[in-house]
């Protein structure tokens, strides 16, 4: 995590070191669901944990670069809210995943596809916003 946002702090880049982190978070769930052993099971949740690390740091750079100061307070007042939201909303729907197909592998995959929505809105933003200084 410090490696990497030391990366991006130094390279100036936000948009990829975001991106690739957090599909090493959702292709860490699917190693998880997949396997059958343990052991590899466990090396896939630790990938996804890498992943989802590496990328919160860089995340919280992306609103600062192209909001205002007071644009920005509120802009990570609504992402704090959206994510204590989906604190309640993710377990919730993987528990009703699990319920209703009565397989733990779904939960993964629904939590790997719903992971890849960030790095793909990312990539949507940061290319309409090219122009802003800050977004590579």
């Amino acid at each position: 995590m410090c490696w990497w946002s030391n990366h991006s702090d130094k390279t100036n880049e936000r948009t990829w070191h975001f991106i690739l982190p957090s599909i090493l978070f959702s292709v860490g769930f699917v190693v998880a669901a997949i396997s059958d052993s343990p052991v590899i099971s466990m090396l896939g949740l630790t990938l996804s944990t890498v992943g989802m690390l590496a990328c919160v740091p860089t995340f919280y750079t992306l609103p600062a670069s192209f909001l205002t100061n007071q644009g920005s307070a509120g802009g990570l007042a609504l992402i704090n809210s959206i994510g204590n939201i989906g604190g309640f909303f993710g377990p919730f729907l993987v528990g009703l995943t699990i319920s209703l197909t009565g397989k733990s592998q779904n939960g993964l995959y629904l939590l790997s596809i719903l992971v890849l929505f960030s790095p793909l809105l990312i990539y949507l933003l940061s290319k309409s916003r090219r122009q802003v200084a800050g977004w590579r």
